[in-house]
Order: C-alpha cells, then sequence, then structure tokens
C-alpha cells in the first residue's frame, strides 16, 4: 500500500530523482573523499576540478565542461540550494511535460547558461571557472510560471510566480581553486 500522495511518480519524479543522486554523489566524491589524496603534491581533487569545472575560452577550456560544471558544487549550502530550487520547481515541470521533454530542457538551459558564462568570461577576461547547477535551476525556474503552463495545478512544494535571479560567487571553495595557480611548477595540462 502507498500513501496517495506518493503514487504516479512517488515524491521525487525519476529525472529529478536522478539529478539529485548525480550531483550529491558528485559533491561527496570532490568534497568529501577525494581532498586527502594527492598526486605528486597535487590534490587529486583540484585535478579533476581544472578538467571538470567550466572555464572560459582558452587554454583551460575543454568542451565537456559545457556539461560537467553543473555537477559540481561548492560547498553543502550550494549544493542544498541549487538542489532545493531542482525539487521544488523541476518536479512541478517534469510531472507536467515528462521525462524527456523535462531532461532535455534541463540540459539545454544548463549548456546555455554555461555558454553565455563562457563568453561573458571573453569579454570581462576573468580567468575563473564556474560551477553549479544554477544555470540550469534557476533557468528552470523562471521558466515554470504559470504562463508556460495554463491550467496546470501546482503541488504545495512548488512556488508561484518566477524567482528572482541570483547571483552567487563562492569564493572560499577548494573546487574553485586551480592548480595551476595553488602548485606552480607541479601541474602540467596539455
Amino acid at each position: 500500500y502507498r500513501p496517495a500522495f506518493l503514487r504516479g511518480f512517488g515524491l521525487f519524479p525519476p529525472v529529478i530523482k536522478g539529478l539529485l543522486i548525480s550531483n550529491v554523489a558528485m559533491w561527496v566524491l570532490f568534497g568529501l573523499l577525494l581532498p586527502p589524496f594527492t598526486y605528486h603534491g597535487v590534490p587529486i581533487f583540484a585535478l579533476f576540478t581544472e578538467y571538470l569545472a567550466l572555464w572560459p575560452l582558452g587554454t583551460h577550456f575543454f568542451p565537456w565542461q559545457l556539461f560537467t560544471y553543473m555537477f559540481l558544487h561548492g560547498s553543502v549550502s550550494h549544493l542544498l540550494i541549487n538542489m532545493l530550487v531542482l525539487y521544488m520547481v523541476g518536479g512541478d515541470l517534469e510531472r507536467y511535460w515528462g521525462s524527456q521533454r523535462f531532461l532535455r530542457y534541463y540540459l539545454v538551459c544548463g549548456v546555455g547558461a554555461g555558454l553565455v558564462v563562457t563568453f561573458a568570461g571573453l569579454l570581462t577576461r576573468a580567468n575563473v571557472p564556474t560551477i553549479g547547477a544554477s544555470g540550469a535551476t534557476v533557468s528552470s525556474a523562471r521558466k515554470s510560471s504559470r504562463p508556460l503552463m495554463p491550467g496546470m495545478r501546482t503541488s504545495s512544494s512548488s512556488m508561484s510566480g518566477t524567482v528572482p535571479d541570483f547571483n552567487f560567487r563562492i569564493t572560499s571553495s577548494p573546487l574553485l581553486a586551480c592548480p595551476r595557480t595553488l602548485y606552480p611548477g607541479k601541474v602540467e595540462i596539455h
């Protein structure tokens, strides 16, 4: 027997559940498990961050970073805020649109936000990495207002209207530390 509120998709729709699990798993891996380990004096998590965080176009940029940066988070609060917005807004969108359409939308929002940040880095000449799912989750939140989904009944967990833009800058995260600047002469990336 399942209570009425757990029928259908359940508490978490499948794509939301997968995104929550994968984001938390990446944070546990990079935030808890890898920091104690080093390779030639360089923390292993810093080497992975060099390749997975989104860098502006230039020597650090790799195309896959437009996807992988969405799964890295700098702190527990950064992860919790992103996942809370994903759950609150994404659940309703996934229930209304279906899993495939929602996943496509989420990834397009995340990659689109990554492209904007990448090209903005060219204009500002900033050479700092971007991490987090804020681009995908806030974009999803901004599009989840009633005009996009006319006649939709929202659950008690959803926000009504749109969410204001958030500007987060995390400066104390070890995930943002570039191994090249922390360990000069010890890291070579080709």
